[in-house]
This record gives C-alpha cells, sequence and structure tokens, in this order.
C-alpha cells in the first residue's frame, strides 16, 4: 500500500468516525433533552404536591354550651359557644351552608352502651350583622359564633358540629378516607367536628 492509498483510507476513516460521533452525540442530546425534561416535569409536579401539602387550613373545633332560661313558665334553650380555631398555616374557609350544629336528647341506652338520641334538633349561627353564608379564619386565628337551640324538655343532649371547610381541604379529606377504605360514602359528611354531652335541668 502505498502512502496516498493510506492517506485516502484514514481520510475515509475519519469521515465516517466523525459522521458516526455526530450521530450518536445527535442521539444522545435528545435523549438528555427528553430525559431531563421528565426530570423538570416530575420536580414541578413534586414541588406542586409538597406545597399543597404543606398549605393546609386546618380547624379545631371547640364547644362550650349552656343552659338559657330555667324552664320555669319560661322556654327552655341551650347555648351553643362555638369556638373554631385555625391552627393551619393558610386561610380557611367555614361554609356554613353545609355545616351542621345541633343537638339530640339521649332517650336511652342501645347495644354497647351506644346512646339512643332522639331526633335532632338543627341551629344557625347567630348574627345580626352579616349573612352567614361562609366566613373566613386566618391561620393562628380564631373565631366565635354562637348557636341558640330550643329544647322542650330537661336531660342529658348530644351537643354535635360539624364544620365543612374549603373544597380543598373537603377534597383531600375525602381522598384520604377514600384511600382508607372508607369509600366515597363520606363525600358529603366530610368536615372537621367536636362533640360533647350537656345536662339541661328544669328548675322548681
Amino acid at each position: 500500500m502505498t502512502y496516498e492509498e493510506f492517506a485516502h483510507l484514514t481520510a475515509g476513516l475519519q469521515a465516517i468516525c466523525i459522521a458516526v460521533a455526530v450521530f450518536v452525540g445527535g442521539v444522545w442530546a435528545v435523549y438528555r433533552f427528553y430525559t431531563l425534561g421528565d426530570i423538570a416535569k416530575a420536580r414541578a409536579e413534586l414541588e406542586k404536591l409538597r406545597m399543597e401539602v404543606s398549605e393546609r387550613g386546618i380547624l379545631r373545633v371547640e364547644l362550650s354550651p349552656s343552659q338559657v332560661g330555667s324552664g320555669v313558665n319560661e322556654e327552655l334553650y341551650i347555648n351553643i359557644a362555638l369556638n373554631l380555631v385555625n391552627v393551619g398555616n393558610c386561610i380557611e374557609v367555614v361554609n356554613w351552608a353545609d355545616s351542621k350544629v345541633g343537638v339530640a336528647r339521649v332517650v336511652g341506652c342501645g347495644e354497647n352502651s351506644s346512646p339512643v338520641l332522639d331526633t335532632p334538633i338543627y341551629a344557625k349561627p347567630l348574627s345580626i350583622f352579616m349573612d352567614m353564608a361562609g366566613s373566613t379564619i386566618d391561620p393562628g386565628s380564631s373565631d366565635k359564633y354562637g348557636f341558640l337551640v330550643p329544647v322542650e324538655e330537661p336531660g342529658v343532649y348530644l351537643v354535635d358540629a360539624l364544620i365543612v371547610g374549603s373544597p380543598r381541604e373537603m377534597s383531600t379529606a375525602a381522598e384520604a378516607a377514600a384511600s382508607a377504605g372508607f369509600g366515597p360514602v363520606l363525600s358529603g359528611t366530610i368536615g372537621w367536628q367536636a362533640c360533647t354531652y350537656f345536662n339541661v335541668m328544669r328548675c322548681r
């Protein structure tokens, strides 16, 4: 093989190597582009989930019932002082249209010592200044609301409150309930709840 033939051979091999390198580099660049794109998308979704988990409005429900009226020639009422404390880290909305606050008289004891309740009596929040369709509570803040429930008989009453919050929080709670195996049956009753017993007495 002459020098001229060897030079042509090496030049051809060099051109082939360059072409292969360009092809491999292009394939690698495309692969990296899509891979990094997927990674960036996954990181964005993870950050979104992290923000949704870290930014939550969580309400603590506190009930303080008291009796209004002695029952001697006057009506009997249970005054329910409701205190809602936002222990979360973002503002929370209370949906009063779906929330429930009420009482039910204990009329007996059933199986497993579970109380048998009379027909519930519901109440609405008291306000002479505004229509209480909804209200907001800032993180670390609390709001107090009053409810007045008329009762006809003295006795022990179950005082119960179910507070329905923002759609986002209720959706998160419903998803958690579904993942725990409770299913969609709870979708209409998801909320923050508190209950206590209160004895209504008639003075003689």
